[in-house]
């Protein structure tokens, strides 16, 4: 702790979020330094405009200019943003000093439980937002991942104003759904621990809604979401002492992926009217990068910059381990599909559960019975997510890249406490008898079964042995083909980012990640 109190004001704005950003961050800054922060409030242009998109009206930086020009006025010593809202050239003498810690970056969809649960007899779905981006992504991919019916319309409908008034909206029937930053409401459930106002507000206005995290995949978020900015004078008559105190809350992590995001942001042309998400994620030493929209064309653009590149492609023929019948996710002519290992349901009729449940694959699902109103449904993959949908079941999630690595900072997180107390009670995942859960946070209820097809074993023998590339879905399909092929063991092998990178990489096995099976394809290509 630093000697030498000193007094800081700080500029805010004058929203219950902005509030509460600010108080997290004074609050965190007087235990590390010992000094003393006052908040100001300031109000904003963007503020003063609710009535329409800001990507509709003239002029920039909306939340800012108020903020920027008491920071050089000397009014106030440090600012703090939501970094998302920061434009790309910021005023001469205003520095950034320090980008804090990234809460969850994804967007997430508000909804009535009765709403959800009646979802598939909607002619008409009315979904609030504002921005571009959202607009875009909602209609291309919405349908793919809610159980919706083929013949239900999709209609955006603009959305405005601050989190707790647009909940308001959604509780008073203006939508049938809402699409906010998640970020900013977990800081509000976190707050809520030490702010018995904003804990009775958010008791109010998250009653009786259900909820689906939307998975960075399909819908990436605004560029820098997530994490706060805290700005300061560039050169200050204190010897730059506020700046070096600022410092301690950085975050490296969260501060090299954002500079890619704004990087793409500026590439792609800036400003408040862009349709195109941007999310970057540093999965150990690799950044994914998930780029989606609209902009002079259609932007899909997924990756992953690698620290190790990739090897040498060598001809011959390609394994993808899908099972037989999957011919239309594959787009390779030469190719060998899993026809070794087989896998067979274990579920009876009319299971029930309850609590956390995470979907590992769907095998077995159709004999399951959810607890509707005390089930939170998660699935582990995105493909997964879209057959549940097919079903006719709310998803709550998709864990996306980073695989079940995420599952635990999700339903421990302050937001699911609000959302889904009782849930809170139990986690269990589906998956195959010899799965462990994560973290071993709770239980497996093994759903289906691995079985090894020993018949395929000489049919396939001749083809293996013209395999210089294998693709795995599992690290226990590797583990299987190597026992009874061992002369796979030098070839080059890849999958993707979640459980089985993490297992290869555990048993020190080169491997070769991708961010999905189609950036594979472009690299063979």
């Amino acid at each position: 702790m630093m000697t030498d109190k000193k007094n800081y004001v700080i500029g805010t704005r004058g929203s219950l979020l902005a509030v509460t950003q600010s108080t997290q961050t004074k609050r965190k800054l007087e235990a590390l330094t010992g000094d003393h922060f006052e908040l100001k409030f300031i109000e904003t242009s963007g503020d003063q405009i609710s009535d329409i998109p800001l990507w509709q009206t003239p002029g920039k930086d909306f939340f800012t200019k108020e903020l920027d020009r008491a920071l050089l006025a000397g009014e106030i010593d440090l600012v703090i943003h939501s970094y998302k809202d920061l434009g790309s050239e910021r005023p001469s003498g205003i520095h950034l000093a320090a980008v804090t810690k990234r809460y969850h970056s994804q967007d997430i969809i508000f909804i009535k439980k009765e709403t959800a649960r009646n979802i598939s007899k909607l002619k008409e779905f009315v979904v609030g937002t504002s921005a571009p981006r959202r607009t875009v992504n909602l209609k291309k991919n919405l349908h793919l991942i809610l159980p919706l019916s083929d013949s239900s319309k999709l209609t955006i409908k603009v959305l405005r104003g601050n989190i707790n008034s647009r909940i308001k909206k959604l509780q008073k029937g203006e939508y049938h759904a809402i699409v906010l930053a998640m970020a900013g409401v977990e800081r509000l459930c976190e707050e809520a621990i030490f702010n018995e106002k904003v804990k009775a507000e958010l008791l109010e206005i998250l009653d009786n809604l259900d909820f689906c995290i939307l998975p960075q995949s399909l819908f990436p978020s605004a560029a820098a979401q997530g994490s706060l900015a805290i700005e300061c004078l560039k050169n200050r008559s204190d010897n730059n002492q506020l700046l070096l105190k600022i410092e301690l809350l950085n975050d490296p992590q969260a501060m090299q992926e954002i500079a890619r995001e704004r990087k793409a942001f500026i590439e792609y042309g800036g400003g408040c009217h862009l349709a195109v998400g941007i999310n970057v994620k540093k999965l150990d030493e690799n950044f994914a990068h998930i780029h989606q929209g609209e902009n002079n064309g259609i932007i899909s653009k997924s990756f992953l910059e690698r620290k190790i590149p990739l090897p040498e492609k060598k001809s011959g023929r390609v394994f993808i381990g899908l099972p037989p019948g999957k011919k239309d996710q594959i787009i390779l002519k030469d190719f060998l599909e899993d026809q070794l290992i087989e896998k067979k349901s274990l579920i009876p009729q009319g299971v029930k559960l309850s609590g956390h449940l995470l979907c590992a694959v769907d095998y077995g699902m159709e004999h399951l019975i959810f607890d509707r109103d005390n089930t939170i449904l998660w699935a582990a993959n995105i493909t997964t997510m879209k057959k549940l949908a097919k079903r006719g079941h709310w998803c709550h999630g998709a864990l996306d890249l980073e695989g079940e690595r995420s599952i635990a900072d999700l339903i421990n997180g302050p937001l699911l406490k609000y959302l889904a107390p009782n849930a809170a009670l139990k986690y269990t995942l589906l998956s195959h008898q010899e799965a462990q859960a994560v973290h071993k946070i709770g239980e497996v209820l093994p759903t289906y079964q691995r079985l090894i097809n020993e018949q395929m074993l000489t049919k396939i023998k001749g083809k293996i042995t013209q395999i210089e590339i294998f693709y795995w879905t599992s690290f226990f399909q590797y583990q299987t083909y190597l026992k009874y092929f061992p002369e796979i063991k030098d070839k080059i092998h890849c999958c993707g980012l979640g459980k089985t990178y993490q297992s290869f990489k555990h048993a020190g096995i080169q491997i070769y990640p991708f961010i999905n099976m189609h950036e594979f394809y472009q690299w063979l290509s």
